[in-house]
């Protein structure tokens, strides 16, 4: 991933796909997803924090909303991966 770019997921491969987010983030930077294709609802788009928290948790985050779009921005070690919009 490349900080302050937007990452189109055009799923129109039939399945479901993972982004790996980095292991060692610094605080501030940002990435956003954007459904092209209307598609995470049944291709979802995993996120993998590499042991950073995402949606509060350690955890993988999956999201399924049909055209969604959101930022994300890092927090830091505590709170991790925090969405700035929704």
């Amino acid at each position: 991933l490349q900080w302050g770019k937007v990452r189109v997921i055009n799923n129109d491969l039939g399945k479901n796909i993972e982004e790996a987010l980095p292991a060692s983030p610094v605080e501030g930077d940002e990435v956003t997803f954007l459904d092209k294709a209307d598609t995470f609802d049944s291709n979802a788009l995993t996120i993998n924090p590499n042991g950073k928290k995402i949606f509060g948790a350690t955890a993988n985050g999956t999201v399924s909303t049909e055209g969604a779009a959101f930022t994300i921005v890092f927090t830091g070690n505590t709170n991790g991966w925090k969405i700035t919009e929704k």
